[in-house]
C-alpha cells in the first residue's frame, strides 16, 4: 500500500507540474531529501500529511486513491 500512496502522490505533482525541489522548498527541506523519501517509499503519517496540505489534498484522498489503484492493478483485465 505505501507504494501505491506514493505513486499517487507522484501523479499528483506530475499532474500540477510541481518539481522535488519545490516541494522540498515548502516542507522546509532540501530536494534530495525529498527524492529520498519517495525512493524509499517510507515516513511519518505526519510528513505525508504535510505532502499532502501542500498538494491540497487529505491523506484519506490519497489513500483511498491508492487503494482504488491497487485494486485496479489487481484485476486480470
Amino acid at each position: 500500500m505505501q507504494a501505491e500512496i506514493f505513486e499517487t502522490l507522484k501523479s499528483v505533482l506530475r499532474a500540477r507540474r510541481m518539481t522535488y525541489a519545490e516541494l522540498g522548498k515548502q516542507l522546509g527541506t532540501s530536494e534530495p531529501t525529498i527524492k529520498r523519501l519517495f525512493a524509499s517509499r517510507d515516513c511519518k503519517i505526519s510528513r505525508l500529511s504535510e505532502i499532502c496540505a501542500i498538494l491540497g489534498l487529505s491523506l484519506d484522498d490519497v489513500v483511498a486513491q491508492a487503494s482504488r489503484g491497487r485494486n485496479h492493478a489487481a484485476q486480470p483485465w
